[in-house]
C-alpha cells in the first residue's frame, strides 16, 4: 500500500509539473509566493497598522497567531521527516521558481505555503454570513496556491495534502485561543495604533 501511495505522489506530480505555457507559468509563479510567510506576515501587519477597523485588526492578530501556531507545528516535521524535494529526488523535473525556493533542500514535507491560506479560510469561517465569502476566497486562493507548489516543481502531491491539513488545524488551534483570551485580544487590539473608535463591533 505504501508502495502504491508514492507511485500515486510521483506521478501525479509528474502529470502536473510536466504541464508548461509562458502566461501559465508566469501565473503559478506569482501565485506560489502569495503562501509564503513572508507575504502574509506583511499582509497582516498592513490590517493591523493601517486599517482602523477594529473587525479587521483582531482577524490580523488571529492570523498573526495562527502562523504562529503553524510555525509550531509544521517545523518539526519537516526537520523530522527531511523529505528531499522534487527536485532532489526525481530526473527531469521542471523547477520554475528561482532564488532562495530553488536553492532549498529537504524539509519538503509537509508543505507551509500550502497550509497558511487555510488558516485564514478557517479563522473567517465563524463571520458573520456576508462575511464568510472571504473564507471561501481564502479556501480559493489556497487552492491555487496548492497547485502552483507542485507545478513550479517545489512540493510533492501528498507534502501538499497534508499542508493543507495542517493549516486546516493551525486555524482551529486559533479559534480555541481565541475563546479562552478573547478579552486579552481585545485589549490588544484597542492599544494598535489608528483605531477606529467608531467601530467598536467584533466579528
Amino acid at each position: 500500500m505504501y508502495t502504491g501511495i508514492i507511485q500515486w505522489d510521483i506521478s501525479s506530480f509528474y502529470a502536473i509539473n510536466s504541464i508548461s505555457n509562458p502566461l501559465l507559468d508566469l501565473f503559478m509563479v506569482a501565485i506560489t509566493h502569495l503562501g509564503s510567510i513572508f507575504f502574509i506576515s506583511i499582509l497582516a501587519l498592513v490590517m493591523l497598522l493601517i486599517v482602523k477597523s477594529m473587525n479587521i485588526k483582531k482577524i490580523a492578530v488571529l492570523i498573526l497567531i495562527g502562523l504562529a501556531i503553524h510555525a509550531m507545528l509544521i517545523t518539526p516535521i519537516k526537520v523530522a521527516v527531511n523529505r528531499d524535494r522534487p527536485s532532489e529526488a526525481l530526473n527531469n523535473v521542471s523547477l520554475k521558481v528561482g532564488g532562495y525556493e530553488a536553492k532549498a533542500h529537504g524539509a519538503s514535507f509537509p508543505s507551509g505555503h500550502a497550509g497558511r491560506w487555510f488558516i485564514i479560510a478557517t479563522i473567517l469561517m465563524p463571520s458573520r454570513r456576508k462575511k464568510r465569502k472571504f473564507s471561501y476566497f481564502s479556501i480559493a486562493i489556497g487552492i491555487l496556491v496548492s497547485v502552483s507548489r507542485i507545478y513550479v516543481g517545489m512540493h510533492f502531491p501528498l507534502d501538499v495534502i497534508f499542508g493543507v491539513g495542517f493549516g486546516f488545524l493551525a486555524g482551529y488551534l486559533t479559534l480555541k485561543l481565541e475563546e479562552r483570551f478573547e478579552p486579552q485580544i481585545q485589549n490588544l487590539c484597542l492599544r494598535l495604533p489608528f483605531f477606529g473608535s467608531d467601530n467598536k463591533s467584533f466579528l
